[in-house]
């Protein structure tokens, strides 16, 4: 399908952030394009839970039950030491029952979420423009012109972007992508945290030390190990298996860039639920598999005035984080749920607002989950001692009285609840 030559809103990205904010404006009757360079969604399960105020800001849009249906609902977060001694236990359904229509963690593929939030937009009228890739951005009399590879071009009044962490229309607008930490230029830097992730299809039986009805998560001196189960994962299983999100940190140069099952099958023995007694899973089949640096990163605007026109940031395009905690998506969707109305309300207030709270959002979990990862994973930890002093420190300061709690409603998103 051609593009049209002019639009008021072309949004460049269509994953989670991307559809978000297309849903809202297609709820909205606001005229958008919607542009991704690939040509079907090839995301995988690169994340995998919504929380509880996530799932209440899609409610508002229809789109919770779908999403609720797919999932596996975490009620429980446990964690284990190098020796699958209990660390953590909180009772998440139980803290969460209250308060919210959601009270648990919702285990989900970003490949399934992908999938629905696209359906719903096509049922809305929304159309994705596929295996159109945007190469430029430049200023026009009445707005901005974006350029495609094809050689396409669409004016437009607002162009947002998520279009991910390296992101095209970010570098486009010059926009400096930051680290909190240091106030410096966000770059890949040798003393990055590494993390692989995979999608797996565990053959069954599956030994007790297996759960699925919630994720399992291991410390040690390595870092962290998770294994999520999900309900699907983008393709057929294989028979007599079941799909799985596996993420872990592993030390530098230990692992491929792409981890084979052999690869992956030997972290899972020496780190993966049931690694002491030696009865651990098998992995039958690897869908996807990558390893990557973890970085922060913060734009220093999300929403900029260049020329005539508005360039407009979300999801990764506006900030980066390590996986832990499991916040990526969740503060995507909600990135896009709250420019799209921003956009919708067309006031420069209204954008301006967007931008205060959402980076001040951004923000905040940046901080939450660098710190979750430099006590998962500081190099001090190869020290046995060390290593086992953390441990105890975690397990008493979580059974401290309102520690729990506030864990809970920080991860669950309804800290940040008006």
């Amino acid at each position: 399908m051609s593009l049209p030559e002019s639009a008021r809103v072309v949004i460049v990205g269509a994953g989670p952030a991307g559809l978000a904010t297309a849903i809202v404006l297609a709820t909205e009757k606001v005229p958008f394009v919607l542009v991704d360079a690939l040509t079907e969604n090839q995301n995988g399960s690169r994340a995998a839970v919504i929380h509880a105020y996530t799932l209440e800001q899609l409610d508002t849009y229809g789109l919770a039950d779908a999403l609720v249906n797919e999932g596996i609902h975490m009620r429980h977060v446990t964690s284990y030491d190098h020796n699958e001694r209990p660390l953590i236990n909180m009772p998440l359904g139980d803290l969460l029952q209250k308060h919210t229509k959601f009270p648990f963690a919702n285990l989900i593929a970003q490949c399934e979420v992908e999938r629905i939030l696209c359906k719903h937009l096509e049922q809305l009228g929304g159309v994705i423009h596929r295996n159109k890739r945007v190469t430029s951005l430049r200023e026009v009399n009445d707005g901005l012109e974006v350029g495609l590879e094809s050689g396409e071009t669409v004016r437009a009044d607002y162009v947002v972007g998520t279009d991910g962490s390296k992101s095209v229309i970010r570098t486009a607008a010059d926009i400096p992508f930051l680290d909190p930490a240091t106030n410096r230029l966000s770059e890949a830097s040798d003393d990055d945290v590494q993390v692989v992730l995979a999608d797996a299809f565990l053959a069954e039986p599956f030994p007790p030390a297996v759960p699925l009805d919630r994720l399992w998560g291991g410390f040690s001196a390595d870092g962290f190990f998770v294994l999520i189960p999900v309900k699907r994962a983008g393709k057929p299983h294989p028979p007599g298996t079941r799909p799985f999100r596996v993420a872990m940190t592993v030390p530098k140069g230990s692992a491929s860039a792409a981890p084979d099952m052999e690869q992956l099958q030997i972290l899972l023995n020496t780190r993966g639920p049931g690694h002491s007694t030696g009865n651990t899973a098998q992995i039958a089949e690897v869908a996807t598999s990558s390893r990557y640096r973890v970085r922060s990163g913060l734009a220093s605007q999300f929403v900029k005035r260049v020329g005539a026109g508005w360039v407009l940031l979300a999801g990764d395009a506006a900030h980066i984080h390590s996986p832990a905690g499991g916040q990526g998506m969740n503060i995507g969707l909600a990135d896009g749920i709250a420019l799209g109305r921003a956009i919708a309300a067309g006031t420069e207030d209204s954008l301006k607002e967007y931008e205060q709270k959402r980076r001040a959002i951004a923000g905040e979990v940046i901080a939450f989950v660098q710190r979750l990862t430099v006590g998962a994973t500081n190099s001090w930890l190869q020290v046995p001692l060390l290593n086992s002093l953390r441990d105890w420190l975690v397990w008493g300061v979580t059974k401290l009285p309102g520690v729990a709690n506030q864990a809970v409603w920080r991860m669950s998103g309804l800290v940040y609840r008006e």
